[in-house]
């Protein structure tokens, strides 16, 4: 009994859900078959409180409880195998348990409830931003300290789950590239306030390391003709590392 009630729990939690039911409607109706007679089963136990009697008085049990456990082990490996090519679809969700991948998967019809499951499958991802008139386009990545990234490209989110997944990564991927050749191109000679105001925090980290190491090879280059270059540019260097000190206490520039 307590084997087929868990696994029957398990199960029940599963195909209540329409989309998943949708995709594996022959496991939908061997577990509403099921159901049916799991719950013949819970009703005549609760009919008669006496565990001796409702288990051993009658053949009922005995004979349906065995093809009940039976029938859900074939529920649970069609479900194992639907996971499998899911994550195969989304490598991802190789990294998430089966419990999150079906609460994800039963919500794929709605990003909106899909989103707050990101931060189970991207690192430091809190959710993202919607346009406002169109419910499923995706305008804005956020992170876990709130910071807003646009992507180069919004995009609409639908199909299944794991499909539009792919193109959020996809689109991930797009926006940095972007993001990281215009820093490339546009650093030399910026301010360290005008960096950090114009791009994420990661990506202002790489420019300032672009700044740095086009001085000191620029210093490199010099230091034979010019013997104080190296002093000059480990004075810039510490210049510009007192003006993001500065910057970090500042309230406004909660990305530091």
């Amino acid at each position: 009994w307590i084997q087929v009630q868990n696994v029957w729990i398990y199960m029940e939690a599963v195909f209540s859900s329409g989309d998943i039911a949708k995709q594996l409607p022959q496991e939908a109706k061997r577990f509403a078959t099921i159901d049916k007679n799991f719950q013949k089963i819970a009703h005549k136990a609760n009919e008669n409180p006496n565990c001796v009697i409702a288990c051993c008085g009658n053949d009922l049990m005995k004979g349906l409880l065995p093809q009940l456990a039976e029938q859900l082990e074939l529920c649970q490996k069609s479900l194992t195998g639907y996971l499998a090519t899911k994550c195969n679809a989304f490598p991802r969700f190789y990294f998430c348990s089966d419990g999150t991948i079906l609460e994800i998967l039963s919500q794929g019809s709605d990003p909106h409830a899909v989103v707050p499951h990101l931060q189970n499958v991207f690192d430091s991802t809190a959710g993202l931003l919607f346009d406002k008139q169109k419910k499923y386009m995706a305008t804005h990545l956020v992170a876990n300290d709130k910071e807003e990234v646009p992507f180069s490209n919004p995009f609409t989110l639908q199909g299944n789950v794991e499909d539009y997944l792919c193109e959020v990564v996809k689109s991930m991927q797009d926006t940095m590239q972007d993001i990281s050749r215009d820093c490339g191109s546009e650093v030399d000679g910026m301010g360290m306030e005008d960096i950090v105001n114009r791009f994420p925090a990661q990506i202002c980290i790489m420019g300032l390391q672009f700044q740095w190491t086009t001085e000191v090879e620029d210093s490199l280059k010099k230091a034979r003709q010019d013997k104080t270059a190296m002093a000059t540019s480990k004075k810039k260097s510490m210049a510009t590392l007192n003006e993001l000190i500065g910057l970090t206490v500042q309230d406004r520039w909660n990305k530091l």
